[in-house]
């Protein structure tokens, strides 16, 4: 893998190793959650930005991440695995 993720599309991943729906709500509220002003106006838009890149790194992998309309986004049952250890050996490289 080249390409190095942020730390929010390394949550995004280890939301979706959870299991369930990961919601743009939840999304959103990871991101943004710990700030005084609730993050920006944009916040919604930058959801879908953050999957978007999150689903072409997990491509590389062969996790395809679903979307569910008007819920969110989930990945397989089967997939889980293969995630949670891409994720590992990610973080790994920058400790």
């Amino acid at each position: 893998m080249t390409k190095h993720l942020r730390p929010i599309e390394r949550i995004i991943g280890w939301r979706l190793i959870e299991g369930g729906t990961l919601s743009r709500g939840a999304l959103v509220h990871a991101a943004y959650g710990g700030r005084a002003d609730g993050g920006p106006v944009t916040a919604d838009k930058c959801a879908y930005l953050y999957i978007h890149r999150f689903r072409l790194w997990a491509a590389e992998i062969g996790v395809p991440i679903k979307t569910l309309t008007c819920y969110g986004w989930s990945i397989a049952h089967d997939d889980i695995e293969r995630l949670r250890d891409a994720l590992a050996l990610e973080i790994a490289e920058f400790a």
